[in-house]
């Protein structure tokens, strides 16, 4: 969804009046990237990361505009800012500044710098996931609006919804922050295989992002009834429809998840956060599958609801500058698309499963596959995402799969045994086994249940058995593998840590041993100093502080166990807060208050108990289950 035209077009008027090179505050436009960004802080479930985006939230929206500034004409860095082979360098040029100290600080020598490099992730995924299920839908419903509107075109929604959020959706407009790391963006685009981009190109850019706002609030009155008029569907939908911003907003924050982790040193493992279809959804279309599904709004294109995509939280491989290409073809078997009933692989269409909107040689993060034709209708499909997609550290993605059922025809109509009436209960009970059980529910799991939750039986029951079962021991302890060691757990594993915790064993011991483990060790470059640092960016989500290194080196040095320190961090207060925070966000979707977090914190209980009771009551509970 880059903004080019409007970009290009207001730049020129004012590079012609010689508009100085440096960066104003007030407003600026980019309305729609920034909103995206805006929303995707509430989806953060690491305390510590979302207080420093919350802490710079100028420069994390001016970082939200800053890929779009690259296409102001003399400028020559859009197109790379908006990828992930450029967020890897300009992250390795922070964490390996030395006056940068603490990362996780909100108040940091860098925390600005930080969060505008989040601003610049958010922009990126923004586009892929706008451009390739958003805007599709405008040639699928006919919706256009052209009419004497400067930069409009068929060819993308941009500029019209940029005006639907501020006239109709009431979204203001930002400062914008003087840019002080200036040279430092220098640096990673050079290094990134742009060179020759200079200071006066980023600060023109800022300089113009200054009056997009007000450009477009003047067009916004002017146009925005015949917008609404003319393309109703997009304007209503633009906040919850897949690719909008909510859907974005969800993939972000999973993004940023990933880079703040990769920030503090203590990468974690590559994973789904996104799909379309979502999971368990009906009334897919049967057919209309063979048109070639391309990016963006142009009348040849549409296809909006015939496509199968995942977002990732971090990119598939990319090209490194002076390397070969990559395929924008994923591996055999990375991603598949079978008959859920019977395990029947549905054929590719050609090229497919692919990295898409665009080339995959810069770094992306939303696969596709496509069938070659239409499919049944009134069937349930699997899409399975496996360990044979690599991402771009070479690192097997987490394996992932979903299922959607198609209706009939080309507009997905409901089938004869598609449910009636209200199946609040029924999504429940399928969510709660993806949220607890890392599993989609069979129709025979979400019959019984449903059956058992309307008949009488209590939410907390229903939850305590997913938990209590071996299942969701085993659950529980690939969770905790993946956090603590970057990979699931082997079926051994599995089973050994699954009978530890039947037999009394908290999730914060089995944390506390897997820190103390030869393999985090390694990790962590085997030094005292590594392994705190990232003990404590993997338990806390933030990096240690000065006092702490000092106090455990200190230990360590005379001859005290890393299990103690290990077990002190999993079962301090601290990290039973990152727990909270973190179980509430991802089961709620929405950042909780310091109230919720510190209430839950002081319950007692672990891992598992935290599960349950955020599993059993509002906002999680459907209404029609909750008891007076």
């Amino acid at each position: 969804m880059p903004i080019r035209r409007i970009v290009a077009a207001i730049a020129a008027a004012l590079v012609a009046v010689a508009l100085l090179p440096t960066a104003p505050s007030g407003a600026a436009g980019m309305t729609t990237h920034t909103w995206m960004a805006d929303s995707a802080i509430d989806r953060v479930e690491t305390p510590a990361l979302r207080a420093l985006l919350l802490d710079n939230l100028d420069y994390l929206k001016a970082g939200a505009k800053f890929p779009d500034g690259g296409y102001v004409p003399g400028n020559i860095h859009g197109e790379e800012a908006h990828w992930q082979r450029f967020a890897d360098v300009y992250l390795d040029l922070i964490r390996n500044k030395d006056e940068c100290g603490q990362l996780s600080r909100p108040d940091g020598p860098c925390a600005a710098q930080i969060a505008h490099l989040f601003g610049i992730v958010a922009h990126g995924t923004g586009d892929e996931v706008w451009d390739w299920l958003f805007e599709p839908n405008s040639p699928d419903r006919d919706e256009y609006y052209t009419a004497d509107l400067p930069t409009a075109s068929e060819g993308g929604a941009e500029t019209q919804m940029d005006l639907v959020a501020i006239g109709l959706y009431g979204r203001p407009a930002d400062p914008v922050p003087t840019l002080t790391f200036t040279d430092d963006l220098i640096a990673a685009f050079d290094a990134s295989g742009v060179p020759g981009v200079t200071a006066q190109q980023i600060n023109v850019a800022q300089a113009v992002f200054t009056l997009l706002h007000q450009v477009e609030s003047g067009w916004a009155d002017t146009h925005l009834d015949g917008i609404l008029e003319a393309m109703p569907w997009m304007s209503e939908h633009l906040v919850d429809a897949p690719g909008g911003v909510d859907w974005a907003a969800r993939s972000i924050a999973a993004q940023w998840e990933s880079l703040w982790a990769q920030l503090l040193g203590a990468p974690i493992p590559t994973r789904v956060s996104n799909t379309y279809p979502d999971s368990l959804e009906r009334g897919v279309p049967a057919t209309g599958w063979t048109r070639r599904p391309y990016p963006g709004s142009s009348r040849d294109r549409g296809g909006a609801r015939t496509r199968i995509a995942a977002s990732l939280t971090y990119s598939t491989p990319y090209r490194v500058p002076g390397g070969g290409g990559v395929s924008q073809t994923l591996p055999a078997g990375a991603m598949t698309l079978t008959e859920a009933a019977t395990g029947t692989v549905v054929p590719s269409m050609s090229g497919f499963p692919q990295n898409v909107p665009y080339t995959a040689d810069p770094g992306e993060h939303t696969i596709a596959i496509q069938p070659a034709g239409d499919l049944q209708p009134c069937t349930w499909y699997r899409v399975s995402v496996t360990d044979l997609l690599l991402d771009g550290r070479g690192s097997s993605v987490v394996p992932h799969s979903w299922t959607f059922r198609t209706g009939l025809g080309s507009d997905g109509a409901a089938c004869p045994d598609d449910p009636t009436g209200d199946t609040a209960v029924a999504d429940y009970v399928a969510r709660a086994y993806r949220d607890l059980l890392g599993r989609e529910a069979t129709a025979a799991d979400v019959a019984f249940w449903t059956a058992a939750l309307e008949g009488g039986a209590s939410p907390t029951w229903f939850a305590v058995v997913l938990m209590s079962v071996d299942e969701g021991r085993r659950a529980v302890v690939d969770d905790l593998y993946r956090r603590v060691l970057d990979r699931g757990a082997t079926a051994g594993e599995r089973a050994l840590w699954a009978d530890a915790l039947a037999g009394g064993t908290t999730t914060a011991e089995i944390q506390a041993r897997l820190l103390d483990s030869a393999e985090f060790t390694a990790r962590a470059g085997g030094t005292p100093e590594g392994w705190l640092s990232m003990a404590y960016a993997t338990i806390l989500g933030r990096a240690i502080d000065p006092p702490s290194l000092t106090l455990w080196s200190a230990y360590l040095g005379s001859g005290g166990d890393r299990l103690t320190i290990a077990r002190a961090l999993t079962g301090g207060g601290e990290a039973r807060r990152v727990t909270a925070h973190r179980t509430l966000a991802a089961l709620d979707d929405t950042s909780p208050s310091t109230d919720a977090v510190t209430a839950e914190a002081a319950l007692p209980g672990d891992l598992r108990h935290t599960l349950i009771r955020v599993a059993t009551r509002p906002p999680y509970l459907p209404e029609v289950l909750v008891t007076p």
